[in-house]
C-alpha cells in the first residue's frame, strides 16, 4: 500500500492538453495532473542505461559496512550494494565519491573487480566545487585534470567503468572554474587514455534547454544528466510535464549531438514530500517509453530506498490513525483566486435542527507567510469557516501543532434544511496573490446534521482533489511503513518489464 493515495480530477486532461492546462473557475493553468503519458515503445535499444544513484541528499545513500574498519572509515558495503543493485534489476551504478574520503578507495580497491563480476557498469560521479564546503571528493578534491586522469587509468584496468560525471557546472563558482580551456585538457587526458569513456554533467530544466550551455560545453562531455523536477514548481508528486519537458529539451540536445540521461527522485530530495511508488512508477514509464524509442541513453533512479529500510516515522502527518488531506503550495508565484480542494457528497437529514463541522487542522511555513492565503469549509459552494494560515494559531516556520476551533462551526440552515445530499468542500484558497510555500493539513471531522464518508481521511477514492494551478497540489496523504520497501519494488519492476 502506497504512503500517499492520490484521487485526482484533473489526470483525464493529461493526454488532451499536456502542457495547456484545462479551465476551471476561469483559471486556465498550466496542466497540473498527477499522471503522465508514455510514448508507444517496443523493446529497450541494446545500450540503454538503467542506473541507481545514491544521491547525496537522501535518507537511503550509499550501503556501508556496519563497523569502521581499522582507519576508522565506514567502507562502502560492497557486497551488499551488489545485491541490492541486481535485484533492482539495474545495469549501471552511479557511484559517488564524497561522502567519506574512502570512497575512492572502495570504488577503485574492491568495487569495480565485483561489479564487473555482477555484469554492472560504474559510473564515477564526483562533486564540484560548489559542493567542496564541509567535504570533497577525496583525495583529488577540486583538482579535475587528477580525476580525470586516474579515472582514465581506472577504465582501462576496468572496461566496465563506462563513464563519469561531475555536477553542476553552471553554478556559480563551478563556470569560473569549468572554463572551455580547462575543459579542453580534460578531455585531452581522458582521450588519451582511453576515448571510449564519456563525461556528463548534471542540467536542470533551464540549463538543458539553453543553447549557450550546449556551445560552451557539448564539445567536451557525452551527455547531460536531466534531473526532472516539475519545472518550475519543484515537487515529486506530479509527472504530467516530463514527457513535454523532454520534448522540449531533446532538440537542443540533439542539435550539439549531446546524449541524455533522465533522473528520477525515488528517495527523498531536499525539502521535498518522499516520493511514493506510484510517483516512481508513472514517472518510469514516462522514461522508459522515451528509452525505448532510443531518444533518451537511459534512466537514473536517484536516491532509491534500500529494501527493507524503515519508514520515517516523521512522514506520519496524521493527528489520528495513518491518513490526512494535504494541501501544499511548492512555493513561487500564485495568482488571487487560485485554488486546490477536495469534496464529496454528503448525506443529509433534511429535518435535523442544526447543522455543524469541527475538525482538526495544522499549517507549516517555510518562510514568512503573507495574508491571504484561506483555509475554508465549503457547503454546497458557500463558505461556512475561513481562516488566514498566516495567522492561525496552528500556523509555524517549519513546525506544526494540530488545532481544533474551540466550538463547532454553525452552518447556515438554509444551506441545507430540506436537502438529502449536499458537497462537502475543503478548500486552500489564495484571496490575494501570494509567493511562499506552505503546508496545511486536516484530520478528524466532526458533524451533526450531516454525514460524511471517511472522515479521518484514511481511505482513497473517498475524496476528489482538484487543483487551479500548478504549484498547488492536494493529497490523501496515508502513511506506509513500508514505503522503502515499496519503492523499491516499484523501480525494480519498471526496470525489469
Amino acid at each position: 500500500m502506497s504512503r500517499r493515495f492520490w484521487v485526482t480530477t484533473v489526470a483525464a486532461f493529461v493526454v488532451a492538453v499536456m502542457l495547456v492546462g484545462f479551465t476551471w473557475g476561469g483559471t486556465t493553468p498550466r496542466a497540473n495532473a498527477l499522471t503522465g503519458g508514455r510514448p508507444a515503445a517496443s523493446t529497450l535499444p541494446k545500450g540503454t542505461v538503467l542506473a541507481s544513484y545514491p544521491g547525496g541528499n537522501t535518507i537511503d545513500t550509499e550501503i556501508r559496512e556496519k563497523r569502521p574498519r581499522a582507519d576508522g572509515y565506514y567502507h562502502v558495503d560492497t557486497p551488499a550494494t551488489i545485491s541490492q543493485l541486481k535485484k533492482l534489476h539495474v545495469n549501471t551504478f552511479l557511484f559517488l565519491v564524497w561522502h567519506s574520503p574512502a570512497d575512492w578507495q572502495d570504488l577503485s580497491g574492491e568495487f569495480m573487480a565485483a561489479a564487473k563480476r555482477a555484469g554492472i557498469n560504474v559510473w564515477a560521479y564526483i562533486v564540484p566545487p560548489s559542493e567542496c564546503v564541509s567535504w570533497c571528493s577525496q583525495p583529488y578534491k577540486t583538482d579535475y585534470l587528477s580525476w580525470a586522469r586516474e579515472i582514465a587509468q581506472l577504465s582501462t584496468r576496468y572496461p566496465n567503468l563506462t563513464g563519469w560525471a561531475i555536477d553542476d557546472f553552471t553554478n556559480g563558482q563551478n563556470s569560473q572554474t569549468f572554463t572551455p580551456e580547462y575543459m579542453q585538457q580534460i578531455k585531452q587526458i581522458t582521450d588519451g587514455i582511453n576515448p571510449k569513456l564519456g563525461l556528463y554533467t548534471t542540467a536542470y530544466y533551464p540549463t538543458a534547454i539553453n543553447d549557450a550551455f550546449y556551445e560552451k560545453y557539448a564539445p567536451y562531455i557525452r551527455g547531460i544528466i536531466f534531473p526532472f523536477r516539475d519545472y518550475p514548481y519543484y515537487n515529486t508528486q506530479v509527472t504530467s510535464t516530463l514527457g513535454p519537458e523532454l520534448d522540449t529539451i531533446l532538440p537542443h540536445a540533439d542539435k550539439y549531438h549531446t546524449k541524455v540521461v533522465l533522473m528520477i527522485y525515488t528517495g527523498r530530495y531536499s525539502t521535498f514530500d518522499e516520493p511514493t511508488p506510484d510517483y516512481a512508477k508513472r514517472a518510469l514509464d514516462v522514461g522508459l517509453g522515451y528509452a525505448r524509442q532510443g531518444r533518451i541513453e537511459g534512466i537514473a533512479s536517484y536516491g532509491t530506498p534500500h529494501l527493507g529500510a524503515p519508514a520515517v516515522s516523521s512522514d506520519l502527518l496524521a493527528m489520528y490513525g495513518r491518513g490526512s488531506l494535504v494541501f501544499q503550495n511548492y512555493g513561487g508565484s500564485t495568482p488571487a483566486g487560485a485554488y486546490e480542494s477536495a469534496s464529496q457528497t454528503v448525506r443529509v437529514d433534511p429535518a435535523a435542527p442544526r447543522y455543524t463541522i469541527s475538525l482538526w487542522r495544522y499549517n507549516r511555513f517555510y518562510s514568512t507567510p503573507t495574508p491571504g492565503r484561506l483555509m475554508q469549509v465549503l457547503v454546497d459552494g458557500h463558505v461556512v469557516w475561513s481562516s488566514d494560515i498566516a495567522t492561525d494559531m496552528s500556523g509555524g516556520n517549519h513546525e506544526y501543532r494540530w488545532m481544533q476551533n474551540e466550538g463547532p462551526i454553525e452552518i447556515d440552515p438554509g444551506y441545507l434544511r430540506g436537502k438529502k445530499q449536499a458537497t462537502l468542500t475543503f478548500r486552500l484558497y489564495e484571496d490575494q496573490a501570494a509567493n511562499y510555500r506552505s503546508l496545511t493539513a486536516f484530520d478528524t471531522v466532526q458533524t451533526s446534521g450531516f454525514d460524511v464518508t471517511d472522515p479521518g481521511f484514511e481511505t482513497p477514492g473517498s475524496w476528489e482533489t482538484a487543483s487551479t494551478f500548478g504549484n498547488l497540489i492536494p493529497e490523501m496523504n496515508v502513511y506506509d511503513a513500508d514505503l522503502p520497501s515499496h519503492v523499491f519494488q516499484a523501480v525494480a519492476r519498471a526496470f525489469a518489464s
